[in-house]
């Protein structure tokens, strides 16, 4: 077995590969015009030169300890069935660790999970929050878990501007004089430079909207999808980024997710929430934990505590950092 990276003459058997590995997913497009362009894919290949397994690593930086590090989101880590338990999806991780470090990894499935364990460690989870726009609606998914989702196709066009109160957010497509910024030494977090924002929410692909904060300082935004869940239409919100400990300006961020939910009739709003902090608004504004907590899993070396740990006070990430 032949474990190495893929390259362009390979393409036509890693898209026949992924034909088999996901049956009921057109991947081809998102890799050809996507992932390949940005990541790195490890493949496994069999003696008849066929590909069996693979593990992307996809590259990111992160702050901590007031550092800015180059890292890897390891993702997409599939063998096919009738070729586990034969040292493949080891193989893979070994080269993967070995050449793509330091590493992430959400929300790992069971045939992941043993070989992140083995490598990595915890290091916190990310929960999901729902509010519904009225008691009737958690009626409708009452012995269903809200986890299987795809993107709504309908013609609800969201509002331009979002006026609360005090609190005013205009729908941008794209943002000038863009500056990431931290929430401090002991809190890891993604770097949002704004090539990211342009590939990850700006692009249309996406099919996200973006609503920024007038006249914040540091700039205030949060970026919402439209999505389809077991029968409710929902509006999820799949980024935020608010400074440390201003709680005024993440409960304007749910008013304003509630007032767009309201105006378009929507059955609900999804936050995600990786910090005990963030847990802690929204229980109070009415949301109610949905699901399992996605694990997160990284072998980043720290000092931090497994209590802070424990206590997800560790973890700043939305869903928008998973690749």
């Amino acid at each position: 077995m032949n474990i190495c990276n893929l390259t362009e003459d390979r393409f036509d058997g890693y898209f026949k590969f992924l034909d088999r590995a996901y049956p009921n997913r057109n991947l081809k497009e998102l890799f050809k015009n996507e992932i390949l362009k940005k990541a790195n894919v490890i493949i496994s290949v069999n003696k008849n030169s066929q590909i069996v397994g693979h593990l992307t690593c996809y590259p990111c930086e992160f702050y901590l300890n007031n550092v800015i590090t180059s890292g890897n989101f390891y993702c997409n880590f599939l063998v096919l069935q009738e070729h586990r338990n034969k040292g493949i999806g080891s193989s893979l991780v070994k080269k993967a660790t070995t050449e793509h470090k330091p590493w992430f990894a959400f929300g790992v499935n069971n045939f992941s999970k043993s070989l992140a364990y083995k490598i990595g460690k915890i290091i916190g989870s990310s929960q999901k929050f729902v509010w519904f726009r009225n008691s009737y609606i958690p009626i409708k998914i009452f012995t269903n878990p809200l986890r299987k989702y795809s993107i709504i196709s309908d013609t609800k066009e969201l509002t331009d501007s979002i006026y609360t109160g005090r609190n005013y957010f205009t729908n941008l497509k794209s943002i000038n004089n863009w500056q990431d910024y931290f929430w401090g030494n002991n809190t890891l977090q993604f770097s949002r430079p704004y090539k990211f924002l342009e590939r990850k929410i700006f692009s249309k692909i996406n099919k996200h909207t973006f609503y920024y904060f007038e006249n914040s300082s540091p700039q205030v935004y949060f970026t919402v999808k439209k999505s389809y869940i077991r029968g409710l239409n929902v509006l999820e919100i799949v980024d935020y980024k608010v400074p440390n400990h201003t709680s005024e300006l993440f409960i304007a961020i749910i008013n304003a997710a509630k007032y767009l939910t309201k105006k378009l009739k929507f059955d609900g709003v999804i936050f995600e929430s990786s910090h005990q902090y963030f847990d802690r608004i929204l229980s109070f504004n009415n949301f109610i934990k949905i699901g399992k907590p996605r694990l997160i899993i990284s072998n980043i070396e720290t000092n931090i505590s497994q209590e802070k740990i424990k206590n997800r006070d560790f973890l700043y990430i939305t869903p928008i950092d998973s690749p």
